[in-house]
């Protein structure tokens, strides 16, 4: 540690670097983080096919350059057998995939949700960098998985301005200094440069689109930029660089502040973060089909109306869809009956309720451009599909995104279906087994079901991999 680096005076900060020093290992989380793990594999993998990176991908040393390659290459892409690259750049080119489909995993704060597998490129590619165990990197991202949660619960947004990428960034420093084994006076300096580097507005869920139709490819960025500062801030501290004194609390203008946190609400944060030992293992979703959480009841509810109506000479005349009015809101938008691109397809409820209808499923390749424009889908989607608000429709446990479909047939029947709650979730959870198989899907689609199979068994059992720079080797033919 750097002479210069003394305790910091904010005292929220120095709560949160004492509470991830004090948190350890429990089986509860490091299962939930294999699970993502797992599932993060897929859903990288799946977002090779994104017109993002279809071809970029394999100018994988462009990016290197672009990048600056600012570390020895010693990471792997997923995906890619011989690219062999530098922290910084495998966390860009694994991270921005991972959000490329709206598809990985999912908790949910009272008022904001993160995605806390989004940490997990960037804590595998240091780890593989240092050559670190896979125990090392499992606790790493328990803390990363456990702070994500925490300040999920108590970073309220009633204004929403701020995006939820300010959690992967924080989560992801705590993680990054306990794989690299910082102090915790080197954590309080850390968590604060992360800080000072800025706040990220929520305008990537503003539905604004680019002259092409399509939501800013910096919706796909954004959260493996901030694991690449959170990188970024771990270095600088390793090299002696403070941060400044009051970050959070802010004499002028903390986090806090920027956030709109009432003393109440800040003071139950240091009660939470002074009672580590009774933090429990989050709650993560994880989702069946690549769409927005608030898709996922309805996709359900549909596919099962239709598998109980469906015979042989009769067609649905009349899809009806009811959902919360949050869920309306925001996945009825200007263009739903109508999506331009990928990105007005996937925030799209009748497209998705409609791709479901024609196709018996929704998948990755459900948004090309040859499969969303096609006449049957846009007929069923305009003449067939309807989408209503509900005020009544309350979830049993979890955020309330369940939805009721009604399906109206040509001989005059009707079927039914509801889905109370998000499915992945609470009760409705996958099996491990369940989420190995969407994963291996997915992994088989881009043609890595080989590589999937030699390496998913080493993540169930991180743990007793002892060194993580030979987990992800690739599988040659």
């Amino acid at each position: 540690m750097s002479d210069y680096q003394g305790p910091l005076e904010d005292a929220l900060v120095r709560a949160l670097a004492k509470a991830v020093v004090r948190v350890g290992s429990d089986n509860e989380t490091a299962q939930v983080v294999r699970r993502s793990f797992v599932d993060a594999i897929g859903v990288v993998l799946a977002g090779s096919a994104h017109p993002l990176w279809r071809e970029n991908l394999g100018r994988w040393p462009v990016w290197e350059a672009a990048l600056g390659a600012p570390a020895p290459a010693s990471c792997r892409v997923w995906g890619l057998p011989d690219a062999v690259v530098s922290p910084v750049t495998a966390t860009v080119l694994n991270g921005s995939r991972l959000r490329c489909y709206d598809y990985n995993d999912l908790y949910f704060g009272p008022s904001r949700g993160v995605h806390p597998s989004d940490v997990i490129p960037v804590l595998t590619a240091n780890a593989e960098s240092i050559g670190a165990s896979g125990q090392r990197l499992l606790e790493s991202a328990e803390v990363a998985f456990h702070i994500q949660a925490l300040l999920g619960d108590h970073f309220l947004a009633p204004s929403k301005m701020w995006d939820y990428t300010t959690l992967t960034g924080i989560g992801a420093v705590c993680g990054l200094a306990r794989l690299h084994g910082l102090d915790e006076i080197q954590l309080q300096h850390a968590i604060a440069i992360m800080i000072s580097m800025g706040v990220p507005p929520s305008e990537m869920e503003s539905g604004a689109r680019n002259r092409a139709g399509l939501l800013t490819g910096w919706k796909r960025f954004n959260a493996a930029w901030a694991a690449v500062k959170a990188h970024e801030a771990i270095s600088l501290v390793k090299l002696g660089v403070e941060g400044p004194y009051h970050p959070m609390l802010g004499r002028r203008s903390g986090l806090t502040t920027i956030l709109g946190m009432r003393s109440d609400e800040v003071s139950a944060l240091m009660s939470r973060l002074g009672s580590v030992d009774e933090w429990t293992a989050p709650t993560v979703a994880y989702k069946r089909w690549p769409a927005g959480s608030r898709a996922q009841a309805s996709i359900k509810a549909t596919l099962e109306a239709l598998r109980e109506g469906r015979r042989d000479g009769r067609e649905p005349v009349r899809v009806i869809v009811d959902v919360p009015m949050e869920v309306h809101d925001h996945m009825v938008r200007m263009d739903a009956y109508d999506p331009l691109s990928i990105d007005g397809a996937d925030h799209s409820l009748p497209f998705l309720v409609a791709t479901a209808v024609v196709d018996g499923d929704v998948g990755v390749g459900s948004f090309d451009e040859t499969k969303r424009s096609r006449p049957e889908v846009a007929k069923v989607l305009r003449k067939v599909v309807s989408i209503e608000p509900s005020m009544s429709l309350t979830a049993e446990e979890g955020p309330d995104y369940g939805a009721i479909t009604t399906i109206m047939w040509s001989d005059g029947s009707t079927t039914r279906a509801e889905s109370r709650n998000l499915p992945g979730h609470g009760q409705a959870a996958f099996s491990d087994r369940e989420l190995e198989e969407k994963a291996r899907g997915l992994a088989a689609s881009q043609g890595h079901q080989d590589w999937f199979d030699a390496v998913v068994p080493k993540i169930w059992q991180l743990a007793d991999v002892p060194d993580v720079s030979a987990l992800l080797t690739p599988v040659r033919g």
